[in-house]
């Protein structure tokens, strides 16, 4: 109908075009035209999102799926340790007593709801499936030591930050082990963020929850959250799926 009602616009602007003396009405004509070749783009740039959004969504259904059907399944009975190894300073292994900074924790499962995320049609068509991970907690030793008296020297940028890694040691039930580890990141670290004004002494420490020093406000984070996503190979080992690494800094 769009291509159609174009056709017959442009018939009519070519046979009048010539014709007209008036130019409100050539003004007018062009406008129309204008008008419906813009509609007509709306409405292909429309189609193509709904057949992009249709697309993946049956991509999307299609994982949930194998999800539901085998996969929660193979996860849920494997067995799952984590392993972590961190660097009070930068470039050493051992923590301020010289012991191995390093410790092991048994990861529980747990069926915690998700965050749900919408898109502007709300969802509409995705297919619901029950979550399955698995969570364990690492308490690590500060920065200073506990006989710490006075002043205290400003923590380190991030660039040279304690940092530390995790190991995931992954046993499905056939008794296959894989051993996955990640990257470094940095446990915590000092950042001078920019100053709020009028008043900026004051804002650092109430808004920013930061300390006022040299003239800047410097406020203190740390490594809150490190989660990762595992998938099966064709050969039906767990590896990471690189594209969905998170890490949370607070």
């Amino acid at each position: 109908a769009n291509a159609k009602a174009q056709a017959r616009v442009m018939r009519q602007t070519h046979s009048t075009m010539f014709e007209a003396t008036n130019p409100n009405i050539a003004t007018g004509i062009a406008t129309c035209l204008c008008t419906i070749l813009v509609v007509s783009g709306l409405v292909s740039i429309t189609a193509s999102v709904y057949n992009q959004r249709a697309a993946k969504i049956a991509d999307y259904d299609a994982q949930v799926l194998e999800w539901t059907a085998k996969e929660r399944t193979h996860l849920e009975e494997s067995g799952l340790e984590v392993y972590a190894q961190w660097a009070p300073r930068k470039n050493t292994s051992a923590n301020a007593t010289g012991r191995p900074a390093n410790s092991t924790a048994r990861m529980k499962t747990s069926v915690a709801e998700e965050t749900v995320l919408m898109d502007v049609e709300a969802g509409e068509g995705l297919d619901s499936y029950v979550p399955l991970k698995f969570v364990s907690t690492f308490n690590f030793p500060g920065y200073y030591p506990n006989d710490t008296a006075g002043a205290w020297d400003q923590l380190p940028a991030k660039a040279d930050a304690p940092t530390v890694s995790l190991q995931f040691s992954m046993m499905s039930k056939d008794g296959t082990v894989v051993n996955m580890t990640t990257m470094r990141w940095p446990l915590f670290w000092n950042e001078v963020v920019r100053s709020k004004t009028p008043a900026p002494e004051t804002k650092c420490r109430r808004e920013q929850r930061g300390t006022w020093r040299n003239g800047r406000c410097n406020v203190v984070k740390r490594l809150t959250r490190v989660c990762v996503q595992v998938r099966r190979d064709e050969a039906g080992h767990w590896m990471f799926n690189p594209e969905t690494v998170m890490v949370g800094e607070g």
